[in-house]
């Protein structure tokens, strides 16, 4: 549709200007915008719209003045002749006479200029005030104009553009040069698939005075379209002129896309965990079984097979944990960390990943802030970004990895952009590989999709990156180009706390034994029994259960305390953190432990954890099992036995998890 243009500077304001300089925006002042245009800055287009051209003309006809003009001339000449004979009948002495009407045509002349002072000054008034009000409307209209929300161009039919505001030239990325030498028009900025629309937009402005709101699409000077909404009004007395406003829906359109990428990984997420959560389950069984089976296996060749079921069932495991880390429900264990420390520590096996052909480059920042974080799974971020690096160089090249606090003018905090303003702490892995185009950027953090060869990769390493950022509250982008390499950018929130000391892991020990009451709650059959054999085996009394009704009867049947209850968080009819409150109603102080393949947080915030509570994820070994309930037993019957629960360790300890 046109992008509707002004008139001459002086023309639609045809009786402003004999008395005030031309000035084009003036002539938006008659306009006349229909009432439901939405308002501008909360101006209704009506105020831009009023005609103060009559203001500056006086009346619009003689008549009244002459009328003025005659009444008064009938009036004075009354006067002269009445007064004149009643001062005759009244006076006979001439020079008396003549004395008196000297003074009353004094009087008179004194009257008269009383009265046309009067009147003037009221005039003057009026035009001042009047005057004030165009200065205002124009001031007004000026703001709006001047303002940048919207573009705003004056136009005429033939498809001139006459004047435009920054804001619309800043749009186009046209200058006011290219508006007076003509190159600026609505034409030349229209695509060509764009043209029907405008006929029919012309057409209905030149038809009802006002064109109906339209998306579009505009061509700059640089060759980029963007998309805008465009509506327009002809101008009052002005045949052929408009005026329209342009709404740049450049941002709009980025943030609707970003809003269906969100929901389109948000529902992949959802899905991916939802599956890696039953392979858990079944991966727990498989595990679980097979290490027992191991354990009281003689025949080597029956040993033999099991190690290869187990090595296959740890594959597995790590492509679950990978699914998990990308729908960001995977069980995290953060710390305050030094992420310059995480860097430093991967160099050498980094070097090694990369072979001889890529040269490995650090450049950590010395004042670099702390994060809180996963020090593992940052570990697999770093990793999965170097090796993707490796795959994009294969003639080799130099693959970069930089940290630093990001600056306050950060070009990923502006408007729009993926990143919010705030204190980020940079990680940078940059390489010098092939690139990608944007519709590969577009995908590369959805699972399952890769562009190497078939077997060469499970297209899961940049969503697990996706994931385990995400969930650490933090923001990855990337930013390349063909044949220019590819950088990417992981922003972590800085802390203010100091980064604590680093513990030695704790050496695997042989499952410790038991005698303890331990109430057992799990819906899936085969954990279910893998959990009971393994810990019957142990040493403990198991009571099973499939859910927490069931559990409840138990243990309204068990004569004896239970010493622990372990369930699982999600279970049919009520969740494992409810049930072991109903059992604490009966048995105040009982332990409970927790497995679930679901993000510790989110578990703690939504089934509502207790402090002392212990959370194992799936999938896991029964040794590992049963570390976590002698660990578990014990703190408790230690804390009954000094009664200061406050030395107590609190908050779910570590758990020892298979190789993946």
């Amino acid at each position: 549709m046109p992008p509707e243009t002004p008139p001459a500077a002086g023309e639609a304001a045809s009786g402003a200007a004999r008395t005030a300089p031309r000035r084009p925006p003036a002539a938006a002042g008659r306009a006349r915008l229909p009432p439901r245009r939405p308002r501008l800055s909360g101006v209704a287009p009506g105020a831009c719209r009023r005609d103060t051209s009559g203001l500056m003309r006086g009346p619009s006809s003689s008549l009244p003045a002459l009328r003025v003009a005659a009444v008064y001339a009938v009036v004075s000449g009354l006067w002269i002749w009445l007064s004149d004979r009643v001062l005759a009948l009244l006076v006979h002495d001439h020079a008396t006479l003549s004395m008196i009407q000297t003074w009353k045509g004094l009087g008179f002349i004194g009257v008269t200029a009383l009265l046309l002072f009067l009147a003037l000054r009221a005039e003057f008034e009026r035009r001042r005030q009047g005057e004030e009000r165009v200065r205002r409307s124009e001031a007004h209209f000026r703001s709006i104009y001047d303002a940048r929300l919207v573009g705003i161009l004056f136009w005429h039919a033939d498809g001139r553009i006459l004047e435009a505001n920054e804001a619309f030239l800043d749009m186009v990325g046209y200058t006011r040069d290219d508006v007076a030498d003509g190159r600026l028009t609505w034409r030349s900025i229209t695509p060509p698939d764009y043209e029907a629309l405008d006929r029919a937009k012309l057409d209905e402005v030149l038809r009802t005075g006002t064109a109906s709101p339209a998306e579009k699409e505009y061509l700059r000077k640089d060759g980029r379209r963007i998309p805008v909404l465009v509506g327009g009004t002809l101008i009052e007395g002005r045949a052929q002129h408009g005026i329209s406003y342009v709404v740049d829906l450049s941002r709009t359109r980025q943030l609707e896309h970003q809003l269906r990428q969100a929901q389109k990984m948000e529902a992949v997420g959802q899905l991916a965990g939802g599956m890696a959560h039953d392979f858990n389950n079944i991966l727990t069984a498989i595990q679980g079984y097979g290490e027992l089976a191991f354990d009281s296996a003689r025949d080597g060749e029956v040993r033999a097979a099991l190690e290869e079921i187990l090595k296959a069932s740890r594959r597995a495991s790590s492509l679950t944990q990978k699914l998990l880390a990308f729908s960001r429900r995977q069980v995290m264990e953060p710390r305050v960390l030094d992420l310059n420390e995480v860097v430093a520590g991967l160099t050498g096996m980094l070097q090694r990943l990369l072979g001889e052909t890529v040269r490995l480059e650090t450049r950590l920042a010395p004042d670099l802030g702390r994060v809180r974080a996963d020090a593992s799974q940052l570990e697999h971020v770093i990793t999965n970004l170097a090796v993707n690096a490796r795959d994009a160089m294969p003639g080799g090249g130099t693959l970069t990895i930089e940290t630093f606090n990001a600056p306050p003018d950060d070009p990923r905090f502006a408007d729009g952009g993926p990143v919010p303003p705030g204190a980020w702490v940079v990680l940078a892995v940059r390489d010098t590989g092939v690139g990608m185009d944007a519709a590969t950027q577009a995908r590369v953090f959805e699972p399952f999709f890769t562009t190497k060869e078939r077997g060469r990769g499970t297209g899961l390493g940049l969503p697990m990156v996706y994931g385990i950022v995400s969930q650490s509250g933090g923001h990855v982008d990337v930013q390349s180009a063909p044949g220019e390499g590819a950088v990417f950018r992981v922003y972590l929130p800085r802390v203010a706390d100091p980064a604590p000391a680093a513990h030695p892991a704790r050496a695997a020990a042989p499952a410790p034994r038991g005698h303890e009451v331990v109430l057992l709650v799990e819906d899936e059959d085969a954990v279910r029994e893998l959990v009971r054999t393994a810990l019957t085996a142990q040493g403990y009394t198991v009571l099973p259960a499939r859910g927490g009704d069931e559990a409840l009867a138990i243990a309204a049947r068990w004569t004896e305390p239970l010493d622990l209850v372990l369930a699982d968080v999600v279970l049919p009819g009520m969740s494992g953190p409810a049930l072991a409150a109903r059992l604490r109603e009966r048995q105040p102080g009982l332990p409970a432990l927790y497995i679930s393949g679901y993000e510790s947080e989110m578990v703690a915030a939504e089934a509502e954890l207790g402090p002392d509570d212990v959370l194992v994820s799936k999938p896991f070994t029964p040794a590992a099992l049963a570390r976590e309930v002698r660990a578990l037993l014990d703190r408790a019957a230690a804390g009954e036995d000094a009664a200061t629960p406050e030395a107590l360790p609190r908050g779910p300890a570590p758990v020892e998890r298979s190789e993946t």
